[in-house]
């Protein structure tokens, strides 16, 4: 794992290599090479979707199209949030302590 980068506004994000195989049943693993396994269609859908476009910023309205196509919730946005910090604890990156950008 990398050390966290600073990104723009003050936000921060830590870059994780894993190797996501789609064609076929969908295989998630860990730098590793451990499995990971993660819960949920949805979940699942989100990886998928994320890996077709790697190192690239996908709008959130843009995902939240492709996971709801039809009528989605109510609150897409935070439905989205909460897939996204699932997805972070599946590779364990959750926890309190946020490095700082100086």
């Amino acid at each position: 794992m990398r050390p966290p980068v600073c990104a723009e506004r003050g936000q921060w994000q830590r870059e994780v290599t894993v190797r996501i195989g789609i064609l076929g049943p969908l295989e998630v693993r860990d730098q590793a090479g451990q499995p990971v396994r993660l819960g949920g269609a949805r979940l699942r859908a989100l990886l998928i979707r994320l890996a077709l476009d790697p190192g690239r910023t996908i709008a959130a309205e843009r995902l939240t199209g492709d996971l709801w196509p039809e009528a989605g919730p109510a609150d897409a946005s935070n439905a989205l949030q909460a897939l996204v910090s699932r997805t972070r604890e599946a590779f364990g990156l959750t926890g309190t302590g946020r490095p700082s950008c100086r």
